[in-house]
């Protein structure tokens, strides 16, 4: 109960009190027209602090209402702010992740091109470049394919056993063939069945992506590099800037 309440009712108590001690301590006979004052001035005294509780409930109601819709609102701007937080979060984070992706990109694209200008030996292209990509990307495992002519050959493994097996192809056969001879990078996320198992030291499993990146070397040597990887790498626009810089050779 709030202070206005408490001295009303005093008040009204204090009244009522009143006017029974002074009927109890008045021995005189009173006129009729007295207790019709005295009644009157009783009601309109129970009228008033009546009406006083009437418009002081609505008060108390009103303010209740004003503190639930401010708590409301409180409580969306803490939501609309914390959502503000987590949008500049995830900018920060995306901007930190592209500033740290353009700068591996540079690295990567300066040293492969340096390689793939100075060896000649594309056995130790395949593995220079394949131990680049592996050094700044997530990488569990990678073949490096150089042709021999019209067929294209394993010639460095990556995170593979010496004696793993790989198919030889031509630029007419198969997946491989043609992303050669359209000379464009590509993602694969719809791994094959029979596609091989990576070994890691929590097991076994089938990559999640496969990715085919194609360059050449110079006029007659052109080279594939299949790499796989249980996350999204996100190499194909590096790779496509790459070629783009190293032209058609």
């Amino acid at each position: 109960m709030d202070r206005s309440k408490k001295y009303i009712y005093g008040l009204g108590a204090l009244i009522v009190l009143l006017s029974i001690v002074k009927h109890l301590t008045y021995d005189g006979n009173l006129p009729g027209t007295f207790w019709v004052f005295e009644f009157s001035s009783f009601m309109g005294v129970v009228i008033f602090v009546y009406y006083f509780l009437q418009v002081q409930n609505k008060k108390d109601k009103s303010i209740s209402e004003l503190n639930e819709k401010l708590a409301e609102q409180t409580k969306e701007h803490k939501q609309y702010i914390k959502a503000i937080k987590s949008e500049l979060r995830q900018y920060h984070e995306a901007e930190k992740e592209e500033i740290t992706f353009n700068t591996k990109k540079d690295k990567v694209i300066k040293k492969v091109n340096e390689i793939a200008d100075k060896e000649k030996n594309s056995t130790i292209i395949g593995d220079e470049i394949l131990k680049i990509i592996s050094k700044y990307f997530e990488v569990s495992a990678g073949i490096a394919f150089s042709n021999d002519g019209s067929v294209f050959k394993a010639v460095k493994l990556f995170a593979l056993e010496d004696d793993f097996k790989v198919e030889e192809f031509t630029p007419d056969e198969g997946i491989h063939g043609q992303v050669i001879k359209e000379y464009k990078p590509l993602k694969i996320d719809d791994i094959p069945e029979d596609y091989f198992t990576i070994f890691s030291g929590i097991g076994e499993a089938k990559p999640k992506f496969v990715y085919l990146l194609p360059i050449k070397i110079n006029e007659k040597t052109s080279m594939l590099f299949e790499l796989a990887s249980f996350k999204d790498i996100k190499i194909i626009p590096l790779w496509k800037e790459l070629l783009s810089e190293r032209g058609s050779n």
